[in-house]
């Protein structure tokens, strides 16, 4: 069984004093994966049976009043292989935390550091816009193995927070971090070190915050190196009334130029760049709100921690094969972005690197905003219309994007991006009365873009996501579930090529004209408050008109889930 922790769940179990005092949780997973292929494949050729258990353990000891520990140790084994070579355990966190003094709290380990949309920030997950149950299940599990969750990064270091009380009523907070990216060989790899920090105030309804961040290369950790420099500084302000909020953000990046070997120049002009972005949230009645917000991101703006849940693509998915038939080297698609399994001893497909340029992206997700409201190169206009929450009997939210280049590229003609999105759920238990519940949720999400052109050929891109989900409960403890979802893109694109001071030197032309469709069928077993079992069938199908490829792969899958 293949397996996962998306939460710990810490349990006490004894306590001898005050201090020390121990607090034992976790929550033990397993999955086992079967995978059929139909005679007419054509984009693999092997079958996957994998099993693996994995048994996730939290252990939380307050050792006196100014420190505490918090360990994660995982404990697996490859039940496809029975002999104890298969078995393995990981250290997967270990944070030491207190209270240095009544304002001062401490982090030393294996921290959680969170930014601004223009900083420290993982935009929205490609390919979903609001999926089932069975599909977010492997989302969630991916993002947790990227140890990014939410607004978070996961970074060892330090991170010391603290905190004021004004006479005025207001508190000051500040928060510090440190972290080590990567370590030097003190051969070619010198040192890498992400430095933050953040000063607040807050009073009432008004929030004022200034942030620093420094991505920086420490050259003289290794013979003859000169370091570098990549710095965000950033103010945001935001004000709540009755009715509507407002929030403005501004900041702006500076950068060390390097040589194509990455060694910085002796004539050093800084890379420089800017964005600012205001938002405003009205309250339109008791359950519905509206929010409008314009952008505008320079080209050149550099964030090296705006990264994403994105998947590295030049890598292959260790499920299936990556030469179908012996004739075609297949690159990752939208569908591995839930099939791709985990390997606890092995590569994964994931991005986990913080770095100083962007990270690659598909375009088959689309190129308005790859890297969220920190792509650069992008100003416009959005809005969205929301109505209720997940807990109310029905909830709908639109969204409308209009954006255009600020600076061509390529041509005298600017891109134009335009996107819209809708998603929802809907009770249908309140149709009828009992207690058996049927709610059905999903989505339609649509990004084109497109550049006029005289001499070179048109840009005509277009990307959509639509997403459908069932959970209809048979009684309080079984629940049927159903979840299709397809994804597609087809047009011409060319993607800007970028060097490492983040001038584009180049274009990549891009022709697509891919469709993934994916079914999955399953049944939950609560067995008691903290045992639940999962059974699901899924189906994908991937045709790539233009390559002439078609493919069918079902999966059977077995997920197994004790809290503890």
């Amino acid at each position: 069984m293949r397996a996962w922790i998306l939460s710990v769940i810490c349990i006490p179990l004894a306590a001898t004093a005050q201090y020390p005092s121990f607090e034992l949780g976790g929550l033990a997973r397993g999955v086992s994966d079967v995978g059929f292929l139909t005679a007419e494949d054509t984009i693999a050729r092997d079958v996957n049976v994998e099993s693996h258990a994995i048994y996730d353990l939290a252990l939380r000891g307050k050792i006196t009043a100014k420190a505490e520990i918090y360990t994660e140790l995982r404990l697996g084994t490859n039940l496809a292989l029975f002999d104890t070579s298969a078995s393995y355990a990981q250290v997967r966190r270990v944070l030491l935390s207190g209270q240095l003094t009544p304002r001062w709290n401490y982090e030393i380990g294996d921290i959680d550091v969170v930014g601004t949309p223009f900083t420290i920030w993982n935009s929205n997950t490609e390919g979903a816009v609001q999926e089932s149950a069975l599909f977010s299940q492997w989302r969630q599990l991916q993002n947790y193995e990227n140890f990014s969750e939410s607004n978070s990064w996961r970074l060892r270091g330090a991170k010391f927070e603290g905190n004021w009380l004004m006479k005025n009523g207001g508190e000051v907070k500040t928060s510090n971090f440190v972290s080590r990216v990567q370590a030097s060989d003190e051969v070619l790899r010198p040192d890498v070190v992400l430095v933050g920090s953040t000063l607040s105030w807050e009073r009432s309804n008004i929030l004022a915050a200034v942030r620093v961040l420094d991505f920086a290369t420490l050259g003289k950790t290794i013979p003859d190196g000169r370091g570098s420099h990549v710095a965000n500084l950033g103010g945001e302000v935001k004000w709540k009334g009755e009715e509507w909020h407002l929030h403005a953000e501004l900041g702006g990046s500076t950068a060390t130029s390097l040589d194509m070997d990455g060694v910085p120049k002796d004539s050093n002009s800084p890379t420089k760049g800017g964005y600012w972005h205001v938002s405003s949230q009205f309250d339109l009645g008791a359950s519905w709100n509206a929010l409008i917000s314009a952008r505008s991101v320079s080209d050149e703006y550099m964030a090296p921690a705006a990264q994403t849940k994105r998947l590295v693509f030049d890598a292959a998915p260790s499920s299936f094969s990556q030469i179908g038939n012996g004739t075609w080297a297949r690159p990752l698609s939208q569908g591995d972005l839930l099939t791709a399994p985990y390997i606890p001893r092995g590569s994964r497909p994931w991005n986990r690197a913080i770095q100083r340029e962007l990270m690659t992206f598909d375009p088959r997700y689309g190129t308005a905003s790859p890297y969220g409201l920190a792509t650069p190169n992008r100003r416009g206009l959005e809005m969205e219309l929301e109505h209720g929450n997940a807990e109310e009997p029905w909830s709908v939210v639109a969204r409308l994007f209009a954006l255009q280049d600020l600076t061509p590229e390529g041509s005298v003609a600017r891109r134009n991006y335009v996107g819209y999105a809708i998603a929802g759920h809907f009770d249908l238990a309140t149709l009828w009365t009992g207690n058996r519940s049927l709610k059905m949720q999903g989505g339609w999400q649509s990004q084109a873009v497109q550049r006029p052109e005289i001499l070179l050929d048109p840009v005509d891109f277009t990307s959509t996501v639509f997403d459908l989900g069932v959970d209809w409960a048979l009684g309080e403890n079984i629940q049927l579930g159903y979840g299709a979802k397809r994804i597609s893109s087809q047009g011409l694109e060319y993607i800007a090529v970028r060097d490492i001071n983040f001038e584009v030197i180049g274009f990549e032309r891009t022709t697509l004209d891919v469709t993934d469709m994916l079914h999955a069928c399953g049944v939950t077993w609560k067995i008691n408050d903290r045992t639940e079992l999962t059974t699901q069938w899924q189906k994908w199908l991937l045709r790539d008109a233009l390559q002439g490829h078609d493919g069918s792969i079902s999966k059977v899958l077995f997920l197994f889930q004790s809290k503890f």
